[in-house]
């Protein structure tokens, strides 16, 4: 419980990782069953030094900690914010190969959908089942990241160096990785 909501708990779940932040003013944003949906998301992110992504998503105030329709969605939203804005802004440098992962990593992330027909797996209902979450996650994600990302520049900046530095981080420990296989055993006798 935090009084706060869900921006306090990204606040406490950010000092608890102990990673640097990007972006001084984490992203938030809500959506009050748009469209006819009696859907309602709240979401709030930031951006770490973390070299993971953290997200912790609820349905109803219950945890999902396996994730489920709503955390797949909100994933899949900020990496097309993302790959939109670096192709927006010719951001991403000749050569570096950035991924949906790239556009991730650091990020700290709580998502908060409430539902009037939640469907979980399983009695402990740790995953949200409900398909029709998901496209709808997708799209409010994606908006609002990118509109924050045009609308403050210093932050889509800030995030936009991180996620090149991630893309090629993940190259550099690629080809380490490939150097290393190449070499062969010395056999002993």
């Amino acid at each position: 419980r935090h009084d706060g909501g869900i921006r306090e708990m990204l606040e406490k779940e950010v000092e608890r990782l102990g990673a640097a932040v990007i972006h001084s003013d984490p992203l938030y944003f809500a959506s009050e069953g748009e469209n006819g949906s009696t859907t309602r998301v709240e979401v709030a992110l930031q951006w770490t030094e973390s070299t993971r992504e953290t997200f912790r998503s609820f349905a109803n105030g219950i945890p999902t900690h396996d994730g489920g329709s709503h955390e797949a969605g909100l994933k899949d939203g900020i990496a097309e914010a993302m790959l939109a804005y670096l192709t927006a802004h010719d951001a991403i440098p000749r050569g570096v190969d950035v991924k949906r992962g790239d556009a991730r990593e650091g990020v700290v992330a709580v998502c908060n959908v409430l539902l009037s027909e939640p469907q979980f797996q399983g009695q402990t209902k740790e995953k949200l089942n409900n398909p029709e979450v998901r496209p709808l996650i997708v799209s409010l994600a994606k908006k609002e990241v990118e509109q924050t990302m045009h609308r403050v520049p210093s932050t889509g900046n800030a995030v936009a160096m991180r996620i090149i530095q991630a893309a090629r981080a993940r190259a550099a420990s690629r080809s380490a990785a490939q150097q290393v296989r190449r070499k062969k055993p010395i056999a002993h006798r």
